[in-house]
């Protein structure tokens, strides 16, 4: 029992971040302190036993995020912030620092890898339980959306995005994987996110498309497939522009959406800095015009008004190989999960939650331990 007791406080500080509408402070909760005592307490092992340093080849993903962040985007911010570049926030920066050194003190634990990622699908599918039979009206958004203890409906619907990539790689039962991942879609719908159901239709699109395409195919049908959809589109663009329009119309709130969308970009080639390197950690767009303080509440778009050309290949590099990782293993289920999820990034900005980077790391070292048996096997 003594065993899992850190793998559950570690599982117990990643749900509890979920819990925004309860932080103690702006920014500050009691998932991020537990974060902060875990990465405080792996750093310290790391001096006290040098061996369980992570080695760079063995976990690129948490030491490349720190190397950028550290040599790249702190110099950008104390520059934006030093010319008063509105919207340049180092609270900013320290979220994405408490990201990556999350994923580095998940490394100093990696082989309780699936303990820690079974222990966080179940904790957290109890906790928004518990807030959606019992919780008060701080549980819902507008009172018709759920969120689970989190201000913002994406958020939830985030972490269920996340947690259906965990449970396809790590709940083998398959009556046991049905149920939870029929848990979490359940959820994700009360949630009402517009960006949960463009990766409900792209996930199922592409599972759909593994499933009937041969995997030596694939790579030449998907891309047909696609051409297929647009045609398809575009023949029944009137009807579809219908339903479309009356779903956008309840997600855009007034035409601020693709203004933001817009502001953002050009916050992003404000100067030719920016375009490479952006802006700094912050919000950089806005309603009426860029850097007013505000998301763009689409990850591609704010990574680059923040870190520019750089930053953008620094958030989906790693999440763009490791879903042609997948699929090269054959992983159906957990290859169409994975461009879902960024798919989804499309539609929020994750980049400063913890959840995505932990699932990240949860993916890399499923793929580390298949392609592992896969050699074994060859051998």
């Amino acid at each position: 029992m003594k065993t899992i007791i850190p793998s559950f406080l570690i599982a117990t500080a990643i749900s509890l971040v979920l819990q925004t509408n309860y932080r103690l402070s702006d920014g500050i909760g009691v998932g991020e302190i537990g974060l902060a005592l875990f990465i405080i307490f792996s750093i310290a092992s790391c001096f006290a036993t040098p061996a369980r340093t992570p080695a760079l080849s063995d976990h690129p993903l948490p030491l490349l995020a720190l190397i950028y962040l550290l040599t790249v985007l702190l110099p950008v911010t104390a520059l934006n912030t030093y010319y008063g570049t509105h919207g340049a926030e180092f609270r900013d920066l320290f979220a994405y620092l408490l990201c990556a050194f999350t994923t580095f003190a998940l490394a100093t634990q990696a082989s309780k890898t699936r303990e820690i990622a079974i222990l966080t699908i179940g904790i957290t599918i109890a906790l928004v339980s518990l807030q959606y039979l019992f919780g008060d009206n701080s549980a819902w958004y507008s009172q018709i959306r759920f969120t689970g203890g989190a201000k913002n409906p994406n958020q939830l619907a985030l972490y269920v995005v996340c947690l259906t990539l965990i449970a396809a790689i790590h709940i083998t039962h398959p009556l046991l994987k049905s149920a939870c991942i029929g848990i979490l879609v359940f959820f994700g719908i009360a949630s009402l996110s517009d960006a949960y159901l463009a990766y409900a239709g792209i996930t199922l699109g592409i599972l759909l498309l593994t499933l009937i395409i041969p995997s030596r195919f694939f790579m030449l049908a998907a891309p047909l497939a696609m051409i297929l959809a647009v045609i398809l589109g575009v023949w029944f663009l009137e009807d579809i522009a219908n339903m479309l329009g009356k779903q956008w119309s309840v997600a855009d709130e007034g035409g601020s959406r693709i203004t933001l969308y817009l502001n953002g970009i050009r916050a992003w080639l404000d100067t030719p800095l920016s375009f490479m390197l952006g802006n700094g950690a912050g919000n950089f767009s806005g309603i009426y015009a860029p850097f007013q303080g505000s998301e763009a509440h689409s990850t591609p778009i704010d990574i680059l008004s923040v870190g520019g050309l750089l930053g953008f290949v620094a958030i989906y590099f790693f999440p763009v190989k490791w879903a042609i990782d997948v699929y090269r293993l054959d992983q159906k289920l957990v290859f169409a999960c994975t461009v879902g999820l960024i798919g989804f990034t499309l539609f929020h900005f994750v980049a400063r939650h913890p959840i995505f980077w932990v699932t990240l790391f949860f993916l890399f070292q499923y793929i580390k331990d298949q392609q592992g048996i896969a050699r074994s096997c060859v051998a």
